[in-house]
């Protein structure tokens, strides 16, 4: 063994072995030792072969070698990383003692996401429901639908620009691909409704009733709000079946297989705007629901 060589020791699960001797020359070990130790052999090895080069230019040596070891538990079948110092040099300030083995503060994961690997929700749904106002003015094909006749779209979705919350974790995108909406009066006649989402709480300039969208053709329209650049796409929700307790229909994009939700920034929600597509004629106080059929990533 060489005089500049690291001495090593341990302690823990794989502690118990005759020391090693080293060969200067190819950093072989004496057999029947421990994993930890023969980890420990090849670490020195390459202590010896640093040692030569930095002492050689900057008159220091190497003698201090700490680092990360995962071991396989077989009693609970799990993987355990520590902090493993091989040598019982100088470490640095704070780290455990030589040869200790210590549970590691620094491998874990950011919280929410205590797993190996990313895992998506998979499919979920998210349910809103609400009522109109008291009243049964008639709506122009364009008009807004909403909870109230006053200008307002607070971010908390009390307005009338509902909040969904359909993200896994805060700013993970969601994948819209069909609503269901659904209404407590039985009437189809002008039953159809475009369905606006946007990424942002739109700032709304109308209240219920209010002309939305003042050129309602095509897949767009100028719309009585501000944050456009958070628009995301619309849903045209037809409805077409009908019973004593209401009727309902279900729609897909207007424009591809689904929407892609970036949610509003720091938290997993996104907002929707409800716009009348035909003349029609509502109940006191009706409700509305919609069920929205998303992916989580």
């Amino acid at each position: 063994m060489s005089a500049n060589h690291p001495t090593f020791s341990a302690s823990g699960p794989d502690a118990t072995y005759t020391p090693a001797t080293f060969n200067d020359n190819d950093g072989s070990y004496q057999k029947g030792v421990t994993p930890a130790v023969l980890l420990a052999g090849q670490i020195g090895a390459l202590s010896v072969a640093l040692n030569n080069i930095v002492s050689a230019s900057t008159g220091y040596a190497i003698g201090d070698i700490a680092g990360l070891v995962t071991r396989y538990d077989a009693a609970s079948k799990q993987l355990f990383t520590y902090w493993q110092n091989f040598t019982a040099g100088t470490l640095p300030g704070g780290a455990p003692a030589a040869g200790s083995y210590t549970p590691s503060p620094l491998m874990g994961l950011p919280n929410g996401e205590n797993h190996l690997g990313a895992i998506s929700g998979g499919s979920q749904l998210v349910k809103l429901q609400w009522n109109r106002p008291a009243n049964t003015t008639p709506y122009d094909n364009g008009d807004l639908i909403g909870k109230t006749t006053t200008v307002t779209s607070p971010s908390d979705g009390t307005g009338n620009a509902l909040i969904a919350f359909g993200g896994r974790i805060a700013n993970a995108p969601i994948n819209l691909v069909r609503a269901r909406m659904w209404k407590s009066s039985p009437s189809l006649t002008g039953a159809t409704f475009h369905l606006h989402f946007f990424e942002e709480v739109p700032t709304l300039t109308v209240g219920d009733n209010g002309v939305f969208n003042s050129t309602p053709t095509g897949t767009g329209g100028t719309f009585a709000c501000d944050r456009v650049r958070f628009y995301a796409g619309k849903l045209t929700v037809t409805m077409d079946s009908s019973r004593s307790d209401g009727c309902t229909g279900i729609a897909t994009p207007q424009i591809g297989s689904q929407i892609i939700l970036s949610p509003a920034f720091g938290t997993k929600a996104f907002y929707c705007v409800i716009e009348a597509g035909a003349a029609y004629t509502p109940a006191n106080t009706e409700a509305f629901g919609l069920t929205f059929e998303i992916y989580q990533d």
